[in-house]
């Protein structure tokens, strides 16, 4: 932070007003923890509504936890109502903020998981998944797979492979293993390359381009 005149400015203010300026472009912004990325996702998204090429109804924002979730939707909330006490706000900006108001509880805010949720009991038979399926909730995850390492544990101690006497035999635990395999089901890429090596597209870059207007109408879809 830079203090100018008493008041207290930031280093990269020029890059954050860019970023909030710039809503025809797409941005990625890296930056730690409690350096106001959150505040700067409120305020783009503030200034694409005043200016009316965002409708929260068909926004979508997505967090990692819940309790991230209802911290953005809250802070929408409040400066939403901040921006309608506002005395130079054009009567179009003050439109597009009553508006959005209005549909801030229809906003997609919420994590991956939800997200994901949503759009695959809203397609279940392309996604081939049941509609009633449920997402697991960390506890439930927990114990599920415990369950699964108990079981697959005592199937191959009955069967006393060879890689797993050796491990026992070197002094790594029972716990070390569970952890050893936990991490490596959470990174499957490194068990399976194959299915996760990226093909080189079949079409150029412009005939991807050309495309994006179709692929845009058929977002446009899933949306409505």
């Amino acid at each position: 932070m830079a203090s100018g005149g008493g008041k207290l400015t930031a280093f990269d203010a020029d890059v954050r007003a860019d970023v909030i300026a710039s809503i025809d472009r797409s941005m990625l912004v890296e930056a730690a923890a409690g350096t106001g990325k959150t505040t700067l996702l409120v305020d783009r998204i503030l200034q694409a509504v005043r200016s009316g090429r965002v409708r929260l109804s068909r926004a979508v924002a997505i967090t990692f936890t819940e309790k991230a979730a209802g911290e953005l939707e809250e802070r929408i909330r409040s400066a939403l109502a901040a921006e309608l006490h506002r005395d130079d706000l054009t009567d179009d900006a003050r439109r597009h903020v009553r508006q959005a108001s209005g549909e801030l509880d229809r906003a997609h805010i919420c994590t991956i998981h939800a997200f994901c949720a949503r759009v695959l009991r809203e397609k279940p038979l392309e996604a081939g998944v049941d509609p009633q399926f449920a997402v697991l909730d960390p506890t439930a995850d927990k114990v599920l797979r415990d369950r699964v390492w108990r079981e697959w544990l005592d199937g191959q101690a009955a069967a006393a492979p060879e890689v797993l006497t050796e491990a026992l035999r070197a002094g790594v635990g029972a716990a070390r293993l569970q952890e050893t395999a936990f991490a490596l089901a959470g990174a499957p890429e490194l068990l399976e390359d194959e299915g996760f090596r990226l093909p080189r597209p079949e079409r150029t870059r412009e005939q991807l381009a050309a495309a994006l207007p179709e692929l845009g109408r058929e977002a446009h879809d899933i949306r409505q």
